[in-house]
């Protein structure tokens, strides 16, 4: 029969598979994430600023400081399958030695944080196992290997080293142990534990690369500027190279499919990060999901009234293309535009031509998408 501790864990384990799959959950999508204690404190000192879904994380946090490593231990989805390949490698393979460094890890990155650079989020274990599923939404592609990835590589490190992962490397296990050292440093009893020359050490060494790593990162790994389209409310190349964790959150959210995560090496520092294709459909003006569904801040939360001021790029206009410039009727990118970005007017060359305003034209897409002629395509913002 199973303890209540595996009861737990299963339960934990299919809940956060099931809000990894691309099912219709909306704002919930890949909630699962929020749940992490090192992307909360990672998000929350890097972006200054707090959301509702953060209340997730602080709740669990709460957990780990009244028991040590609860997360690991109960609710890490990375954690449980870990644990059982480290259980099939033990009786197949001797145990490797492998060096502890989920310590230095966690305080380097909330150090980087403190920089807005969480770029070691990237090493959460509930980011990984999240990301791993968006082979089953977006199919089989270069961009959804490299996300499934993550995943096979901490189970290939347990499959060696067994329990290396979550005792030796992860970050998120880091933050317990540290959780850990602290309260028994406040402990009165006798069997109190007193902080090591060692310890000292590797903390302080651990500051002084995050502190460098902060100050000379930004100079360092510039991503350059490729016009490409993107989400509404996203941030600049540089910063959304270090803060976007590739979850897929994004992704799976979008009701119409239009955000993919990007593929192309010429931008090799922004791979995978979220962009927008408009072959099937467009950007709906209702629609607020990635914002919200975004952990670490990369999509900034906003509102239907803030989407008006987002601009995912503007729309071009080939004439030649146009069905008016034929003799055809047509105003279906009049009839769809949401923004009143477009007008049919006289054109002394043609008998009418539809005109676009730059001015309010948010480049959602809907243009692009139902003109049957593709004479509207939409431009990324240089």
């Amino acid at each position: 029969m199973l303890t209540n501790k595996n009861q737990i864990r299963l339960v934990s384990l299919t809940l956060a598979t099931l809000l990894a799959l691309p099912v219709p959950l909306g704002i919930f999508t890949g909630l699962y994430i929020w749940t992490s204690p090192y992307i909360l404190l990672n998000s929350i000192i890097a972006q200054k600023s707090v959301v509702l879904f953060n209340l997730i994380g602080l709740i669990f946090l709460t957990m780990i400081i009244y028991k040590d490593r609860f997360y690991c231990q109960y609710i890490c989805p990375a954690g449980i399958v870990c644990d059982a390949v480290s259980k099939f490698a033990e009786k197949k393979i001797k145990t490797r030695k492998f060096p502890s460094v989920s310590k230095s890890l966690l305080v380097i990155s909330i150090l980087l944080s403190i920089f807005g650079i969480p770029v070691l989020i990237l090493l959460d274990p509930v980011n990984a196992f999240n990301a791993f599923f968006d082979a089953v939404h977006s199919g089989i592609s270069t961009g959804t290997l490299l996300k499934t990835s993550g995943l096979l590589f901490i189970l290939l490190i347990n499959l060696f080293f067994p329990h290396a992962w979550c005792r030796k490397i992860c970050p998120l296990g880091g933050l317990q142990f540290i959780i850990t050292d602290i309260k028994q440093l406040f402990k009165r009893s006798g069997r109190s534990r007193k902080v090591t020359f060692s310890q000292t050490r590797r903390y302080l060494i651990s500051g002084i690369l995050g502190m460098g790593s902060g100050l000379l990162l930004p100079n360092i790994l510039k991503a350059g500027h490729q016009p490409m389209l993107r989400p509404p409310g996203i941030l600049p190349d540089n910063d959304l190279m270090l803060t976007c964790t590739r979850c897929g959150n994004c992704l799976k959210a979008c009701p119409t499919n239009i955000i993919q995560p990007m593929t192309g090496f010429s931008n090799w520092m922004n791979i995978l990060t979220p962009c927008i294709s408009f072959s099937e459909s467009y950007c709906l003006p209702e629609c607020t999901h990635c914002g919200e569904v975004c952990p670490t801040g990369a999509i900034q939360k906003f509102t239907v009234q803030e989407k008006e001021q987002l601009f995912i790029g503007f729309a071009d206009l080939k004439p030649e293309e146009c069905l008016l410039t034929k003799n055809q009727e047509c105003d279906r990118c009049l009839f769809y535009c949401d923004f009143d970005a477009i007008e049919i007017v006289p054109s002394l060359q043609y008998n009418a031509l539809p005109e676009i305003n730059k001015e309010t034209c948010v480049g959602c897409g809907a243009c692009e998408v139902v003109c049957p002629a593709r004479a509207i395509v939409i431009e990324p913002i240089n």
